[in-house]
């Protein structure tokens, strides 16, 4: 009877719509052995208050603080073993279950719990709950214990084997426990049974979520089943289907239930059913649990790795029939949207589909860019085969006399506010006036001849170029170079932006940046050079800036200080390679983005703030010796030739783009920006040390950190020995003086004697001869 109820569920299953988004509206990654991870093969997951991933797997545990991996094997305190389980307190302390028993982390080391029947059993689940019980599993019985301090622990143990799932309800006063053939809680003290054997037909509950008074209930034979307690009745809402694989789980993600399975993870409403299928080239066998963090991120442990997905504030856009790459966007006054790829077909897209425009038989190239003037025509640039027309009539035309002098390799074509078409190219800028047909060559207006030509707009203060050999503009009919405050005359410029009396440009090599426009020059107002220092193009969307580098993408507020946020592989946008980029805005202020891999559509979604984390210092090496950094007195010995200090801001999403600096503290200069999480000190002297160090995301500062440390004295250049050194040379100083006064007077009595001796002598020798 079960398998038919199944069976005719699976066909009602069938009308409702699927949709597959792998690829689409979320991105992956995946970290296993080659990233550092001890074993593939995941078994548990917890994120701490700090902001760290713990993982467990079958070859022991690690902490992910989103640079690397950390081992605890070293640690003498470390419990080695598979990790079964594992749980975050409202204090902070990490419970980790293994084969061999339970442990508890704080305080920067490992602790058993040594309570009879914990301390050598293998645990299999656990759960925290909001009032400090942990609830602990193993394979004979349930233990709750109580307390914080393990001297102070008090418990209740029941002989209870069998249990596969463990959790607290979400209103906090009920524990549910799944077993190998029914349901049961934990209420008031008491265990009480809620599902019968009779009712799950011996299928395991290995996880059940509370909803509108209703139990949702995951088996082992990976069914999902829905209990209405006022009816005493289990009815099946999904059953197994074979591509799903094995059910590990529901998860709140995204503010909406997910399913987590083995192959897949899903989304179902009564109207429709939305798969998130893993990458094929990961050859993803099973997953076996999962983790929603603090910053949005869906973890999922499986038995390849580590598997990360995120939503994604963009989609990628495909058409059926368009199978090259999309190079420009270009919307006419009919809001048809045209769309040129690199290989010389032109489409067309509005409300009744996409189409081909039949371009002429010998156009081809890359189509770089497209326009339309006031009166309807519309101007196609070709990178390689020059410039087209297509007039009101529909008729095309080319620039046939002009292509040999224009040079067929196109970078932008733009018509400024008098009418007159601008065509940007490797060989400069050429202009044709309105009502004319023949072409100016840019060196006649004050362009240097082969000077690429990347982009021209114009604005309140006339025309403007981003070339290669600088910015130019036109004033009084001529072109000039101009002069940037903060950079050489000669930088290449590769974008540019004009916004009534801001002026934007993007460099190669020295970053973002915006001016004002004066009437005697430009007034620097910002410079965004990270977490990437080339601007491929920029964009305006809404009163915000939209800037496109070869790796992320910038949108910057300047109705707040500049403020910034940056769209990265994080948010499904961009992966390191990217060669091409341009940015388009149509109509309904929609920004969508042309890259060498693919068309993609901004989906207005908010970037997750994440929560407040303090910056962590992690080693203190004195000539590569470990310093304690638990001892409340950090010294260094005096006889270190190098300390090495490092740290980290614990950050499992965006660490690309976080930035670093320090100082000391008596000191006024900062070290500039880096991602460098080092400092080495050479020949330190004695004596205290008082640092600082920050960190921030973009040009959001998220936190400072002061670190002290002492570098001790030699011996000879302590205190004390100074001052007895000081009485000692003072006392032989002293006797060196006293001795050689006596001397002095010595020698001055001996003398004085023998003058009188020789006295004496002369005046009987005088008496004599008288």
């Amino acid at each position: 009877m079960k398998n038919i109820l199944h069976l005719v569920l699976a066909c009602l299953l069938l009308a409702i719509k699927t949709e597959d988004i792998s690829g689409q509206e979320f991105t992956y990654s995946l970290l296993d052995t080659r990233d550092g991870l001890p074993a593939a093969a995941i078994t548990a997951l917890a994120e701490d208050l700090e902001g760290h991933l713990w993982i467990g797997t079958e070859g022991g545990l690690v902490r992910y603080n989103g640079y690397a991996f950390e081992y605890f094997f070293d640690d003498p305190s470390y419990i080695p073993g598979k990790v079964n389980a594992m749980e975050v307190d409202q204090l902070g302390n990490i419970w980790i279950g293994t084969n061999t028993g339970l442990a508890r982390f704080f305080e920067g080391s490992f602790h058993p719990v040594s309570i009879a029947g914990l301390d050598t059993m293998s645990i299999q689940r656990m759960a925290t709950t909001r009032n400090g019980k942990i609830v602990i599993a193993t394979i004979y019985d349930l233990f709750i214990l109580d307390g914080i301090e393990e001297s102070a622990f008090t418990y209740q143990r029941y002989a209870f084997p069998g249990i596969l799932y463990l959790s607290e309800d979400r209103a906090g006063d009920v524990i549910w426990i799944g077993t190998i053939d029914d349901l049961k809680k934990y209420e008031n003290g008491r265990i009480k049974e809620v599902i019968n054997r009779s009712l799950t037909h011996d299928e395991g509950v290995i996880n059940v979520w509370s909803q509108d008074n209703k139990l949702l209930i995951g088996t082992e034979d990976d069914n999902i089943f829905l209990y209405d307690p006022l009816a005493d009745k289990l009815q099946s809402v999904l059953p197994y289907q074979n591509d799903f694989g094995d059910f590990v789980g529901f998860q709140i993600w995204n503010n909406q239930l997910w399913h987590i399975y083995g192959h897949m993870v899903l989304k179902q409403s009564d109207t429709s059913e939305i798969r998130i299928n893993y990458p094929a080239n990961w050859s993803i066998k099973s997953v076996k649990t999962s983790l929603v963090d603090s910053d949005g991120n869906l973890w999922l442990g499986s038995t390849e790795g580590l598997i990360r997905i995120r939503k994604s504030c963009f989609v990628n856009l495909t058409f059926p029939g368009i199978t090259h790459e999309i190079y420009s966007l270009m919307e006419d006054d009919l809001h048809t949207t045209w769309i040129g790829t690199n290989s010389g077909l032109i489409y067309q897209w509005d409300e009744s589909g996409v189409r081909e425009w039949k371009a002429p038989e010998d156009f081809g190239g890359e189509v770089i860019d497209m326009i339309q003037g006031d009166a309807g025509e519309i101007w196609i640039a070709s990178y390689w085969q020059g410039l087209l027309e297509i007039d009101q009539t529909g008729t095309t035309h080319y620039s046939v006399e002009e292509i040999s002098e224009l040079g067929p390799d196109i970078y932008d074509i733009h018509l400024d506010q008098d009418h007159n078409l601008w065509v940007g190219s490797y060989r400069g800028v050429f202009i044709k006036k309105d009502g004319e047909k023949q072409f100016i060559y840019g060196d006649s207006l004050g362009l240097p001849d082969q000077c690429d030509v990347y982009e021209i707009q114009d604005g309140l203060s006339g025309v403007w170029i981003a070339a290669s050999c600088g910015l130019y503009h036109k004033r009084e009919g001529k072109l000039e170079l101009v002069h940037l405050p903060d950079l050489a005359t000669d930088v290449s410029i590769r974008c540019l932006l004009v916004d009534e009396n801001l002026l934007w440009i993007g460099t190669i090599g020295f970053g973002l940046r915006c001016y004002q426009i004066m009437q005697d020059g430009l007034k620097p107002l910002v410079v965004i050079d990270q977490p990437d220092r080339t601007i491929l193009d920029i964009e305006k969307r809404q009163r915000k800036v939209w800037a496109g580098t070869p790796r992320v993408l910038l949108e910057i507020n300047p109705d707040a200080n500049f403020h910034f946020n940056i769209f990265s592989s994080t948010e499904g946008f961009f992966e390191e390679g990217y060669a091409f980029l341009k940015l388009f805005v149509n109509h309904r202020n929609e920004l969508f983005v042309t890259t060498s891999r693919g068309l993609k559509k901004l989906v207005d979604f908010d970037l997750p703030s994440g929560s407040a984390r303090n910056l962590i210092i992690n080693h203190l090496l004195a000539d590569g010796s470990e310093i304690d950094l638990n001892h409340p007195t950090i010294n260094v010995p005096s006889t270190t030739k190098i300390i090495e200090l490092s740290y980290y801001y614990p950050d499992i999403t965006r660490t690309d783009f976080l930035s670093y600096q320090w100082k000391m503290s008596d000191q006024d200069e900062w070290t500039d920006w880096s991602n460098k999480r080092e400092i080495n000190l050479y020949s330190p002297r004695p004596g205290p040390y008082q640092m600082e160090i920050r960190v921030k995301e973009a040009n959001k500062m998220l936190n400072s950190k002061h670190f002290n440390f002492y570098v001790e004295y030699a011996w000879y250049q302590q205190k004390w020995i100074q001052i007895v050194a000081g009485f000692f040379l003072g006392f032989i100083v002293y006797h060196f003086f006293t001795r050689r006064e006596k001397s002095l007077r010595l020698k001055q009595e001996l003398e004085t004697q023998r003058k009188l001796a020789m006295a004496s002598l002369e005046s009987r020798a005088l008496k004599a001869q008288m």
